[in-house]
């Protein structure tokens, strides 16, 4: 792209092994009137799936029966299971597939229980990388007709090693970027101006989840891990695995730096924040049940939250603060130096 406003009117498909570069200079901006997201992965409104069955080799060992997959005995692809009861099953995986009607993968933690419930699986897109030092403006203004998920900039479902890092992120409605059962994804850098979330992480998350710097204005929550969501925008529910984040700066955000909700069943497992600085129009952390609006967040659970430095001012309150709707005791040892909230 040469440097200028490049306009779009429709929703970007990014298939796998694909990478879209915002030179410097340049805009990528939503034409008016488009009402819809920016970019989603080509798989993102894939119906396709089968109906599997699951049974646990040893502890985190799965053995998937899948009748006549047609994949190649021996090879190896990401896989999205979803429908386990047990939330320790669901996710994006990489699976190997052993003979002509099975597969195996590694789960994260024990489930300490068989697999029950309506299994099925599909094929997840892999290898996506959105980047570059340039802008991106969802132009919210003259885009305000936008419903449901279309209200969000960048969205990816279903979806294994992604990367999300264009620097600048303007105008948007709801969400900057939404990870929704990814696995082994990352962002860069960011700078947002937002009604809504930055980076919002919807359960199940597998592998590592990598967040860089944050900073901007967002009007909601600078980066939010939700188990589930409202019942407009929810695409998947499951736990969330390891979530690393860098610095989270704000510009008077105006509910949270960081929101954590949950969902009975699924856990928030660890997260660890780099730092949380700048200034905060409500709280530095919320941990949160929310029944508001449709959504079905209750008991949320967090094993592990690491806050390596803290310099937050909450404005008007004056205090940087952390909210949770209650504590329970730890039941886990933390890594070392690290305390519980």
């Amino acid at each position: 792209m040469n440097p200028g406003i490049v306009e779009i009117n429709s929703t970007l498909l990014a298939p796998d092994n694909s990478e879209l570069y915002i030179g410097p200079g340049v805009t990528l901006r939503l034409a008016s009137g488009s009402n819809t997201s920016m970019l989603k992965n080509s798989r993102f409104s894939d119906a396709s799936e089968a109906t599997i069955t699951l049974s646990l080799a040893t502890s985190i060992n799965v053995t998937a029966t899948w009748t006549g997959h047609g994949q190649t005995v021996g090879s190896s692809r990401w896989l999205s299971i979803i429908g386990a009861a047990q939330h320790e099953y669901n996710g994006v995986w990489y699976c190997t597939f052993t003979d002509a009607n099975s597969f195996t993968y590694l789960l994260e933690t024990d489930p300490s229980a068989a697999a029950t419930g309506t299994i099925t699986v599909r094929y997840a897109n892999v290898g996506i990388k959105v980047w570059g030092p340039g802008t991106i403006d969802y132009n919210q203004a003259n885009n305000v007709s936008a419903t449901g998920h279309e209200n969000h900039a960048f969205k990816f479902l279903n979806c294994a090693v992604v990367r999300y890092d264009v620097r600048y992120n303007l105008n948007v409605k709801k969400f900057v970027v939404l990870f929704s059962n990814c696995s082994e994804y990352a962002t860069g850098d960011l700078e947002f101006q937002t009604a809504s979330d930055g980076v919002h992480i919807n359960g199940p998350s597998r592998g590592v989840a990598s967040v860089g710097n944050l900073s901007g204005y967002c009007g909601d929550d600078m980066l939010a891990l939700t188990c589930g969501d409202y019942s407009g925008y929810e695409l998947s529910r499951g736990e969330i695995g390891y979530v690393k984040s860098g610095t989270i700066r704000g510009d008077n955000s105006s509910v949270s730096l960081v929101k954590m909700a949950g969902g009975a069943g699924p856990k928030i497992r660890i997260v660890d924040i780099g730092g949380l600085m700048g200034t905060s129009a409500g709280n530095s952390v919320q941990i949160i049940e929310d029944t508001t609006g449709g959504a079905t967040l209750t008991t949320t659970y967090v094993e592990h939250l690491i806050i390596r430095q803290c310099g937050v001012r909450s404005w008007p309150n004056g205090l940087g603060r952390l909210v949770p709707d209650r504590l329970a005791p730890r039941s886990h040892d933390l890594p070392d130096g690290a305390q519980d909230a």
